[in-house]
């Protein structure tokens, strides 16, 4: 009640259609800012809000210092029973809705902070975080944007191509349309994913677009991180 935001934070409405990138993994989340501001030259106000989903102190987490010393997030939002960030929040919802009114953000990313938890489980991931954060974007009116989860290095079969996790979410727990970007890889390895989409019948609920990903992984080697 005492914040100088009280009163725009009561009479919010809407994020107008802000970006909003939602990940699954907390080391998702420089490359993600490192592709933003090279992708805006600079120019974006990027906000990143740490749901619950892994550790509750943001302290806790090696990156969000070194994404703020190299220029790559603005400041931070800690949503429900995380805490710390520049701004509290008592949920996903309520943090979206500061990263605009009160941070200033031209674009948002959530994920959960680092130690994520998995059971082996379709469902017991804190990772599903990502599509709980997808379907509050998209109810206040923001631009959700899912992160892929892709690996042909990961040694465990669930994880190659299209993670399962990404799966889990897409199909299970997003309930709106989301874009989901796609990096353009080799001719075999988008052929694997372009299968799995098609085989889920994925086009039909979400907008995958390809995308060129070679100037943001360049920043992202070139950010110091």
């Amino acid at each position: 009640f005492d914040s100088n935001f009280h009163g725009d934070l009561v009479n919010f409405q809407s994020l107008e259609a802000i970006p909003v990138v939602c990940a699954e993994l907390h080391s998702q989340v420089p490359a993600i800012a490192a592709a933003v501001k090279w992708e805006t030259r600079g120019s974006a106000r990027v906000v990143y809000v740490m749901s619950d989903g892994g550790a509750l102190p943001i302290a806790y987490s090696k990156l969000v210092p070194q994404m703020k010393a190299h220029g790559l997030i603005a400041c931070s939002v800690t949503a429900g029973q995380s805490f710390g960030g520049d701004y509290d929040a008592v949920n996903v919802y309520s943090a979206l809705a500061i990263a605009k009114v009160a941070a200033m953000a031209d674009i948002i990313i959530v994920s959960q902070g680092p130690g994520n938890a998995g059971t082996g489980t379709p469902l017991g991931f804190s990772g599903i975080d990502q599509g709980i954060a997808l379907n509050a974007v998209a109810a206040l009116d923001g631009t959700a944007i899912a992160t892929s989860r892709i690996s042909f290095a990961d040694s465990r079969e669930r994880h190659i191509g299209l993670s399962h996790h990404t799966l889990t979410v897409l199909e299970k727990v997003a309930l709106t349309p989301v874009l989901v970007p796609v990096p353009r890889l080799s001719d075999d390895k988008n052929e694997i994913l372009r299968r799995t989409i098609e085989d889920r019948e994925l086009t039909e609920r979400h907008e995958f677009v390809t995308v060129d990903v070679s100037g943001g992984m360049t920043a992202f080697r070139q950010c110091g991180i």
